[in-house]
């Protein structure tokens, strides 16, 4: 979890860990790299949702959801604003791989929520719709973290101007 990486950082035994998750923003920690990654509500082209020209947080119930497992950064902003509108869906299926989240989605299991650069293949072909979503904007960041204190050795900071480069 991100607690244990973290605290793995603020012991020493790790130098920079990447984060894919809400932004981390705490007093021990820097940022080296910060990258705003929007998410996407996604379904088959033959999902009647698909055609739809607007697709309201209230869309969503009683329809079948393919997320993430529930400890994800993203999945908990999903939950989080299901519970603000008051929503609840008819299913859930529930994976890790966002391989098996994509392919369940192409089958016309249901609706699911990942970010947009994991899809962007998908997308292209038409193999995947994004949904015209008129919720509240989603957001996750991709960091790069390391503790405040933490001396940089010279290969270190290369890496990371390269990565800023990038």
């Amino acid at each position: 979890s991100k607690d244990i990486f973290l605290n793995s950082l603020k012991e020493n035994t790790l130098d920079i860990a990447f984060f894919v998750d809400q932004k981390i923003v705490e007093n021990d920690y820097s940022s080296t790299l910060e990258i705003p990654e929007p998410m996407a509500l996604l379904c088959s082209p033959d999902h009647p949702f698909a055609k739809m020209d607007k697709v309201y947080p209230k869309d969503l119930s009683d329809e079948s959801l393919i997320l993430t497992e529930a400890e994800c950064g993203y999945r908990i902003l999903f939950n989080s604003m299901m519970s603000q509108f008051h929503v609840k869906s008819r299913s859930v299926i529930e994976t890790g791989n966002v391989q098996a989240i994509k392919q369940l989605t192409l089958s016309g299991m249901g609706i699911a929520f990942l970010p947009q650069t994991s899809v962007e293949d998908e997308l292209l072909q038409k193999r995947l719709v994004k949904l015209k979503w008129m919720g509240p904007e989603f957001f996750i960041y991709t960091q790069v973290l390391h503790y405040k204190t933490k001396w940089m050795s010279a290969s270190l900071k290369a890496f990371i101007d390269l990565m800023q480069e990038m």
